[in-house]
């Protein structure tokens, strides 16, 4: 599986692609996963319901802590769309000059969940996002007080992630991907 995917990677030239190790072996996994799913036919996931919770994550920028709530919309039997905000803060020092950063990134996903029938508790899907920094930037320097007004900005992002159900209405959640960050992990509740 993992062996078409990468053969697939390379066919379309996305290896010769700088975006980074990480990344490729990404989006190898989610390609692979894309394979598996014709093999794959009952799931958790149930059109109609509302998946969201909280989430900790490692920010796409900057070092520090995000903390995020995602909210996912079942339309269907695979497919998800839904939308999520995200908040960090840190800070730069250097010679000279002191940074604080805050981002707030909200934006739109949109999903297709992977059926498992041998695993109910499995909900693994893949997803494309789209959102938008809100960046404020404040500090000084040697030359005087520091703002940067163009550092808000639109982003894309692509993730793959799996939702493992500890009961029929609470479920642990992990994603790895790019946009506004890069992995997470939380709870999210079904209603």
């Amino acid at each position: 599986m993992i062996t078409h995917a990468a053969a697939y990677v390379r066919s379309v030239g996305l290896d010769k692609v700088r975006i980074g190790e990480s990344l490729q072996r990404a989006l190898i996994l989610t390609l692979g996963l894309w394979v598996l799913a014709p093999q794959w036919s009952a799931a958790q996931w149930a059109g109609g319901n509302t998946y969201g919770g909280p989430a900790v994550s490692l920010s796409g920028v900057g070092t520090a802590p995000v903390i995020e709530g995602h909210i996912e919309r079942a339309n269907g039997s695979n497919l998800g769309l839904g939308g999520f905000v995200a908040y960090w803060s840190y800070g730069e020092v250097g010679p000279g000059v002191s940074l604080d950063y805050t981002y707030v990134a909200v934006g739109g996903t949109g999903t297709y969940h992977f059926p498992i029938e041998t695993q109910e508790r499995l909900d693994p899907f893949v997803g494309l996002s789209l959102g938008y920094y809100i960046v404020s930037v404040d500090g000084s320097g040697a030359y005087g007080d520091f703002f940067d007004v163009g550092a808000s900005r639109i982003f894309l992002g692509a993730f793959g992630g799996v939702r493992y159900f500890l009961t029929p209405k609470v479920a642990l959640v992990g994603r790895v991907g790019f946009g506004s960050t890069h992995l997470s992990a939380g709870v999210d509740f079904r209603f």
